[in-house]
Formats: structure tokens, sequence, C-alpha cells
């Protein structure tokens, strides 16, 4: 079985024996507020930054994205799972965020030496199973050794491909570093500047850069989705379910960004540590219309949407 967070996580809470007597009222009366993210296309990291507090500096990777590396849908725990290392995270780094009350579940980058790493040599590795299976009968012999090469894994490694990035946070200094994933000048960067969001592609010795004219900087929750549409060559920002004016410094290019950096969060080379709070952090290999939505309905659902309604639809949270 997959690790699960098990009892190190959550927050103990005394619940009636009778919940006001219908079923109907038991979100109201007992008050969980849990978080469903909008399906989206090929989703390759997820992060909800739940507390461990067997080990705070492991924060579990959640994805689950059916390519080709499973031969077998009840093989997914022998795919590495994109676990970041928090480096310079304790127990108190971790907060109670916007999305859920159930764990302290927003992890705190204090913008001096806090930020969480994914190594480009764990994301990119062999890894090997015993494939025990039914569904490859006739082409994968059950109980042969599989060796599944790291190359062709479809990561947070980009290559000519559209993606977006998508995060819950708290901004509480207009510099700072998102998500990198940068190497000898090629990958991508979301940052903030002067407290705007920046999104950089870079190609080698030229790059391709849109910021936002709006700030985001002012310690209030942001929803933020950065979407690279290598169909129409434009980076596009959303702020809070609206698209964002932005100004943009080069042109993008039909060229691979794939590079042999470390898969960073809240730091870059850019402007360095990012200061605040993160809650959620998704990266997709496509984009919303490949996810074949729009950014109304994953805002709508997200932060409108029936989890967190009761039974009669009425507004909970």
């Amino acid at each position: 079985m997959r690790n699960t967070l098990r009892y190190e996580a959550g927050i103990t809470k005394q619940v009636p024996e009778k919940l006001n007597d219908m079923i109907k009222d038991y979100m109201r009366s007992v008050k969980i507020k849990f978080f469903v993210p909008y399906p989206l296309y090929k989703v390759v990291g997820e992060w909800n930054f739940y507390k461990n507090k067997k080990d705070p500096s492991f924060i579990f990777g959640e994805n689950f994205y059916y390519s080709d590396e499973y031969m077998d849908r009840s093989m997914y725990h022998y795919i590495p799972w994109n676990n970041l290392k928090g480096v310079n995270v304790s127990e108190k780094s971790y907060k109670t965020g916007i999305l859920e009350n159930w764990v302290e579940g927003a992890l705190e980058f204090d913008g001096e030496k806090v930020y969480c790493i994914l190594p480009d040599d764990e994301i990119k590795k062999d890894y090997s199973f015993v494939y025990i299976g039914g569904f490859k009968y006739g082409e994968v012999e059950r109980g042969k050794k599989v060796v599944y090469p790291g190359n062709k894994r479809q990561t947070v490694d980009m290559d000519k491909n559209s993606f977006l990035v998508e995060v819950v946070l708290k901004v509480e200094r207009g510099e700072g570093g998102i998500v990198e994933k940068m190497g000898n000048g090629s990958g991508y960067s979301v940052y903030l500047k002067g407290g705007r969001v920046n999104l950089k592609i870079g190609y080698g010795k030229d790059y391709y850069l849109v910021y936002t004219k709006k700030r985001i900087d002012d310690n209030k929750w942001h929803h933020l989705i950065v979407e690279v549409d290598m169909l129409d060559k434009v980076g596009r920002i959303y702020v809070d379910g609206r698209k964002e004016e932005v100004i943009k410094e080069g042109e993008m290019k039909d060229k691979s960004i794939s590079n042999t950096g470390d898969f960073i969060v809240g730091k870059s080379r850019e402007v360095g540590y990012f200061k605040g709070l993160i809650d959620f952090l998704r990266i997709s290999r496509g984009s919303l219309k490949d996810a074949e939505t729009t950014i109304e309905e994953v805002y709508k659902w997200e932060f409108d949407g029936p989890f967190l309604r009761d039974f009669l639809e009425r507004r909970v949270f």
C-alpha cells in the first residue's frame, strides 16, 4: 500500500453522538472543510502540504496520471511519487490554510531559508518492479521483473508541450520564487517581482517572459494559474478566476525546455526566496483547453463547489 498520513496528520475534534438528529445537518454541525480540486489534463505534480508529524520535511506527492507506466491500475504503488523534501521545514512551518480546516495544510515560507526540492535525478531515475497484473497478458510475463526507463516518464520536466502551474497562496513580500524547473538557462520559472506574477520560459540564451500589471503582495489568499499554451504560442496568467492583463517580452519558441535542474518550490535564481504561505500546488502537462475546461469553471468548482455545501445545497463555508 502507498504510504498515507495515518495518525500523524489531522486535528482531533470532539463530535457529539447525535448530529442534530438529521444527516443533512452533519456538515453544518461538525464544520469540516475539505478541498476537491477540479480535474486537469495530465497532472504530473500535486501537493497539499499536509503536516506529517512523523517527518515534517516529507511532503507527499499526490498526483495520479494514468500514463503508459501503468501496466495495471493496481500497480500505482510501484510508480515513483513526486514527494518534496522540505529544506529547513519544521512542525511550526505548517499553518491552517484557506482550503481545509481539518489539518494544518499550508506551508509557511520564511523568505530566508525555507524551500522545497524534488531533485532532477529523482524525477528521471529508472525503477523496477515485478509485474503481477493481468492486463498485459501475452506481452509481459506475470512474475517477471520489469525495468521502466526514467527518461521516458512524463514529469514536471517539460519538453515542447503546453503546461500550467496552479497554486493557492498568500504573499507577504513582493519578491520571491514560487516554482522553478530551470537548468543552464532552459526551463520555466514562476516568481514574484515588484508584487507582480512573472512567468519566464528559458531557451538557453533566449527567453520568453510575461508578467502581470496587477500586484498580489497584499497578504491575502489568491488562486493563481500560470498557463503556457504551445498551440497559440502564448503565456497566460489568471488570478482569482480572471485572466490578467500582462506585459510580454520575447517570443515563445517551438523548442524543448527540458533540463537537468531540480524542481524547486519557494525559491528561484531570479529573485530568491518566497515569503508567504502555499496551501496547494499542482502541475499539469497541458492547457485548460486540453482539459476541456475554462478558468471560470475551475475557479467556480474549487471555491464554490458542491463540497462546500450541505445536502440541501446551502453554502456551509
